[in-house]
């Protein structure tokens, strides 16, 4: 089994750009008109546990004529029960759109939302408004990892955050991308006075409380950081070596008390997306490793048919055993 040292050795320094990796934006689908719970329902992850990231109804939501009833609707008639929000009320009033997800019987129990300190106060009353346990990002927030100490600061700021999160009986979660596994600097790790190269996404889960920030690890960008990241040009060759699969159960591991959410996202040979269970990734291994977790929230950047795409990961992740 890998060390966290090999993990950190592996990795590669400097930032790499943001851009999508071929993300498919896809027309507007309807939602099928025969959908329900697996026929082997139980016998994989507790449904309970299992919910969607909204943005994967990308392709409906992001039209110019966002169907937020029909994705709703969706999600309740296979059965799921948990959300994690994501792009405003769609036009609604909070109140709207909370009696919507209660009509539904969905429940939000987390969102992505910024990390803008000045706004911080309204971001926290929408997610009470919802009755939400949890509130994040899909980042890290400001000022970023550009040098040392803005990680540094970027974690101080986290800490802040999510002490005033606590207060109001939130909390307060994060999520990578695969820049936080690439971008690395000379940090005392291990409190003994060494230097050694080190992952941002280390060095935040270090400087931040675990009372106040907690990580949602997204399981495909984790996978492509471990590999070298997007510009890699052995991104593919990376993603197929054991050792990749190895490394992520490590991580998962070494940090499992703070790891509140999955992503389950899936990757292809080539570093793609692909509904869960028809991509490269063990989820078998992931989940033995990730026994902490809350929620399981199924996650597509923009898939083809996002109706589609939520209902063969849900049936996946119902009848997996492991």
């Amino acid at each position: 089994m890998h060390t966290r040292r090999t993990l950190t050795s592996t990795v590669l320094a400097g930032a790499l750009a943001l851009g999508g990796l071929g993300l498919a934006s896809g027309a507007s689908a309807a939602p099928p008109d025969d959908v329900g719970n697996a026929d082997c329902a139980g016998r994989g992850l507790p449904e309970a546990k299992i919910g969607v990231q909204q943005y994967t109804y990308g392709p409906v939501l992001f039209s110019e004529d966002p169907a937020i009833e029909d994705v709703i609707a969706h999600m309740s008639e296979l059965g799921m029960r948990n959300v994690e929000r994501f792009g405003g009320t769609f036009g609604l009033s909070m109140e709207e759109y909370g009696d919507l997800w209660d009509d539904y019987q969905v429940r939000p129990v987390a969102s992505h939302s910024s990390l803008d300190l000045d706004t911080w106060d309204q971001t926290l009353a929408d997610a009470k408004a919802l009755n939400q346990k949890y509130v994040g990002s899909g980042g890290f927030g400001g000022p970023g990892f550009g040098s040392l100490e803005d990680t540094l600061q970027t974690a101080e700021n986290l800490n802040e955050l999510g002490e005033r999160a606590l207060k109001q009986g939130l909390r307060l979660y994060v999520h990578n991308h695969d820049r936080e596994f690439t971008t690395t600097y000379m940090y005392d790790l291990d409190g003994d006075g060494d230097l050694e190269e080190t992952p941002v996404i280390e060095i935040v889960l270090a400087e931040t409380d675990p009372r106040y920030v907690s990580l949602e690890l997204d399981v495909h960008w984790a996978r492509i950081g471990l590999a070298g990241g997007r510009g890699s040009d052995d991104l593919a060759d990376n993603l197929a070596d054991p050792s990749n699969q190895e490394m992520l159960v490590d991580f998962i591991e070494q940090y499992e008390d703070r790891i509140v959410f999955l992503h389950v996202k899936d990757t292809t040979t080539d570093g793609g997306f692909a509904d869960v269970g028809e991509g490269t990734t063990d989820w078998g291994d992931v989940f033995r490793a990730a026994t902490s977790v809350e929620h399981y929230f199924i996650e597509y950047d923009f898939p083809p048919d996002p109706y589609a795409s939520v209902e063969d990961s849900w049936e996946y992740l119902t009848c997996l055993t492991f």
